[in-house]
């Protein structure tokens, strides 16, 4: 759980499905190394708010839209979308997730743009892994 009071300059970019996305500034950060002794070390992050609509009462839907993005993001062999966790619309009540943010904007653009770098093996796990998630949505509706 992040608290919203933690981001700032937060800016409207765009809409997804069931979703409003919003780029912002995650002021404490994730933690980007733990020292041997423990201390974790962090800094600011800029990052995406994905703000589901009419979340403020969880419903199938808005677990579906969870169970979807927990997998796709975390999953062993994609690991390109980080999800650092959930925080709140203080006005709203819409719950949001709070995600990496690509400097290229979307998912699908900063593929688009860096496609040549990503190595084959890496395309072959992507592919593989959206064709089984595609599968396996079948297979549960």
């Amino acid at each position: 759980w992040i608290p919203l009071e933690e981001f700032t300059n937060i800016q409207k970019i765009g809409n997804g499905g069931f979703s409003e996305i919003f780029r912002a500034t995650w002021n404490k950060g994730r933690i980007k190394n733990v020292s041997e002794i423990g201390t974790a070390y962090r800094s600011p992050d800029e990052v995406i708010l994905k703000v589901l609509d009419k979340s403020q009462d969880i419903d199938v839907e808005f677990l579906k839209e969870l169970d979807f993005t927990y997998k796709f993001t975390n999953a062993r062999s994609l690991r390109l979308i980080s999800v650092y966790g959930v925080t709140q619309d203080s006005e709203s009540k819409n719950y949001a997730f709070v995600m990496q943010y690509f400097r290229d904007g979307d998912l699908h653009k900063f593929l688009s743009k860096f496609f040549a770098e990503i190595p084959w093996g890496k395309k072959h796990d992507i592919l593989n892994r959206i064709i089984w998630d595609l599968v396996n949505q079948q297979q549960t509706h």
